[in-house]
């Protein structure tokens, strides 16, 4: 196996892989998921031959995965995913942070009489990203590491998620050089405003709530009918949601425990749910839900106590 020396890549765990199969498989993911799977129809993508070339080859090599959101009844965000279709009636389910085992049991709670099963393949597998690098070939073979498709983790990236020892044995051929930290990792999502689920967004919040950029890759408002989708409806011809998560940038010190409490003055407007070191040393940059009600518009100055210094500078969407 040819193996790129100067590509990037970041070992992971995935919190879920379920496997879901039978005839009803594809009809009850789409009466359940917030994204429209019919793309998924228009071809397999399991068994992807990710094996090199330059940047779209490899990406037009990708297994078909639909990222979007599993909801309830009032539109609250229960856990987040992609879905991947490898056969006629089987899909796989993946997710960076929602648990598989709740989703597994939320998903089962509405089969009744579809003809669907569900299998919890977690424990059994490991995740890589890459990065690309433009104008470096790609030279790995993953389809023998497991299921290749694009990710949430920003330009010129994919996953591989696979068995767990065919993953170690890809690894162990890498160079130790180039894997990036946790930490990194973090500070790349944050600062591409990229929500965590159930950490930034969860049981409480709603899918608007993530801004207009997570909305609209991750809801569906011509689908037709899934669990939530009336709420979607009504908040898309409402407008504007009550909160919003936005990226918060402070030089002071991290808050240590989260969610932390967000203040304008003595009122409470918000908290942060996520925070990672900042490249300038001794600084944080973080992600928030603040309340839009009867704040202004554009950068604000909070602070992380009633009537504290105000060292977070956050920027609140227009509209």
């Amino acid at each position: 196996m040819s193996i790129t020396p100067e590509l990037s890549f970041f070992p992971w765990k995935p919190a879920c892989w379920l496997r879901v199969q039978g005839p009803d498989a594809f009809s009850f993911l789409q009466g359940q998921f917030s994204n429209d799977l019919r793309g998924l129809a228009g071809g397999l993508g399991g068994d992807s031959g990710v094996s090199g070339g330059d940047e779209a080859a490899v990406f037009s090599a990708l297994a078909r995965a639909v990222y979007g959101l599993w909801l309830d009844r009032k539109g609250r965000i229960l856990g987040d995913g992609f879905v991947l279709r490898v056969g006629e009636e089987c899909f796989f389910i993946c997710s960076y942070e929602t648990s598989g085992a709740a989703l597994r049991a939320h998903l089962e709670s509405f089969i009744i009489a579809d003809e669907v099963e569900l299998f919890d393949e977690t424990a059994e597998v490991l995740g890589l990203t890459f990065f690309l690098k433009e104008g470096v070939p790609f030279s790995l073979d993953l389809a023998r590491a497991g299921r290749v498709f694009e990710g949430r983790r920003g330009a010129r990236a994919i996953e591989c998620v696979g068995p767990a020892a065919a993953c170690a044995e890809l690894i162990a051929q890498l160079n130790p050089k180039m894997e990036l930290s946790a930490a990194e990792m973090e500070r790349r999502r944050i600062l591409a405003k990229v929500p965590a689920v159930p950490r930034d967004l969860g049981s409480a919040d709603l899918p608007q709530e993530g801004g207009a950029s997570f909305e609209q890759s991750a809801v569906s408002y011509t689908k037709g009918c899934y669990l939530g989708q009336e709420v979607m409806s009504r908040l898309r011809s409402m407008g504007r949601v009550r909160r919003s998560l936005v990226l918060v940038r402070s030089e002071g010190i991290a808050p240590s425990e989260l969610p932390a409490p967000l203040y304008l003055g003595e009122k409470r407007v918000g908290e942060m749910r996520s925070v990672v070191a900042d490249e300038t040393p001794g600084g944080f940059v973080g992600l928030a839900s603040v309340s839009l009600h009867g704040l202004p518009t554009g950068s604000l100055r909070l602070s992380l106590s009633a009537n504290g210094p105000a060292a977070l500078s956050a920027e609140l969407p227009t509209a």
